[in-house]
């Protein structure tokens, strides 16, 4: 545990300098620019983004004696494509009963039943028998809704406060932009409301999600606890909710082990981790939608077929066997046992106590928003194993992941960092602490590169000549 400790603190060093190299090195290019806007009209011309990039290296060339035309390209390809997010390597196996025909879907539903009843009663779900019967037919352990605590905010802003909330409003009315993912924004900032994505329709998604980052921008320098934290959440979830109300049931994750970092559990206890077996009735209905709607399982599960088919033919049959070799599947839960809104707001309370602790015992005055310099890897760390804790323990029934990452904002913003535009916002419970501080540097550049854009009106046009719709890689 020690070493992967030393070797993740080495790897997050790397990360961050690359993050300051790149950053650093952007910001200067961007102030040039911003200096010349008979040039920036000549970059408007270019009808492709070969041509922009080639008048782009040679004006930079001309006026800089370090010329690092490396820089330029990988902060660019931040404002043009997408990373293909980890959670999409998670098979979809959408059980259509009515699809199923003959003899397989009386089957199919003998094997479900029986599985989930057995494993719900007789594994232990962090508590076994006695703690499952409890939570089930117990007041005590059902879940209940409230409204938050009213939060007072007439406090005066000092200085400090009003630069940190300057940054966090910097993208203007491009703000929507750090609440949706970015493979999304092409779509607009209305993709969710309207599910052009074909994800889910959730109308009032990012009138909510702006509201909630007014509300987050008046909290700045304030530090949170439970009361603070469930008033943020309701106000990024009133267009779809009333109350409060938590989710007391434990965490499932399912993906590629090809695709595991090698210390995605290292900073979680044991105990609060049971890899789940894949049940055979899982294996009955992959075979049979792989076979029957083969067009439409390959277009769902495209990645992971691509995977399985290179390694084993396409003639695969698909085992639970196979399926146990290739797939991590497993339930995470912070508790000992099936758990009550109070034990999961007393647990955040005492995390986020824990994250304000270390942080100060790391040199920041996040009421301040000053960083603390020669600690700013291990202030980012912090940052991520927090959020990443929240993400994993998914606490409410909606809304988590919109509700930490307007939480992660203000936290870079009050450490002394910038805000985020991430790629996927639901990718922290598939990777590491690392993985998913490696994931915040990748959206602060991407964040500065898009601000530094928006200034001298470049950024549509950018995207307007983008060379392809994405990259899909790890």
């Amino acid at each position: 545990m020690i070493h992967v400790e030393r070797t993740q603190k080495a790897q997050i060093a790397v990360y961050y300098q690359n993050y300051i190299n790149q950053k650093e090195y952007f910001e200067n290019c961007l102030g040039i620019l911003s200096e010349d806007n008979e040039f920036c009209k000549q970059l408007l011309q270019a009808g492709t983004y070969n041509t922009f990039l080639q008048k782009l290296s040679a004006r930079l060339e001309s006026k800089q004696k370090k010329f690092q035309p490396e820089y330029i390209d990988s902060c660019l390809e931040l404002a043009l494509y997408f990373d293909k997010p980890l959670s999409a390597y998670k098979p979809k196996i959408n059980l259509e009963l009515e699809k199923i025909e003959g003899i397989v879907k009386p089957a199919v539903v003998v094997l479900w039943f029986s599985e989930k009843t057995i494993s719900m009663i007789t594994q232990k779900p962090f508590g076994g028998r006695w703690h499952w019967f409890k939570h089930k037919f117990t007041k005590g352990h059902h879940s209940s809704s409230h409204k938050p605590q009213a939060i007072n905010l007439n406090n005066l802003a000092s200085p400090e406060v009003m630069v940190m909330k300057e940054k966090f409003n910097r993208l203007g009315d491009q703000l929507w932009r750090q609440h949706i993912d970015w493979e999304d924004q092409e779509f607009g900032q209305n993709v969710y409301d309207e599910g052009l994505h074909g994800g889910y329709v959730e109308l009032g998604y990012i009138e909510s999600a702006l509201q909630a980052h007014e509300f987050a921008g008046r909290m700045l320098g304030m530090p949170l606890g439970i009361e603070e934290y469930e008033q943020l959440f309701f106000s990024g979830r009133r267009h779809v909710q009333k109350s409060i109300r938590y989710d007391t049931t434990p965490r499932n994750l399912w993906r590629l082990k090809a695709l595991l970092e090698p210390d995605v559990h290292a900073d979680m206890d044991p105990e609060h981790i049971r890899y789940i077996p894949h049940y055979h009735w899982e294996v009955m209905a992959f075979n049979y939608l792989r076979e029957k709607y083969s067009d439409i399982f390959m277009k769902d599960n495209l990645l992971i077929a691509n995977y399985l088919y290179a390694k084993y033919g396409e003639n695969i049959k698909i085992t639970k066997k196979l399926l146990d070799k290739e797939f991590m599947r497993c339930q995470i839960n912070f508790f000992n046992e099936y758990h009550t809104d109070v034990e999961i707001r007393h647990a955040i309370n005492k995390k986020l106590a824990e994250f304000y602790k270390n942080m100060g015992a790391l040199g920041f005055d996040m009421q301040m928003g000053q960083v603390a310099t020669g600690n700013e890897e291990a202030g980012l760390l912090e940052i991520a194993k927090l959020t990443r804790w929240l993400e994993i323990l998914h606490p409410f029934t909606g809304g988590n992941t919109r509700h930490n990452i307007i939480l992660l904002n203000k936290l870079l913003i009050e450490a002394g960092f910038c805000p985020i535009i991430l790629s996927n916002r639901n990718d922290a419970p598939y990777r590491s602490a690392r993985g998913w501080m490696e994931q915040i540097l990748t959206g602060m550049l991407r964040w500065s590169v898009v601000c530094g854009l928006i200034n001298i009106d470049l950024f549509v046009h950018l995207l307007q000549i983008k060379p392809g719709h994405c990259h899909v890689g790890r």
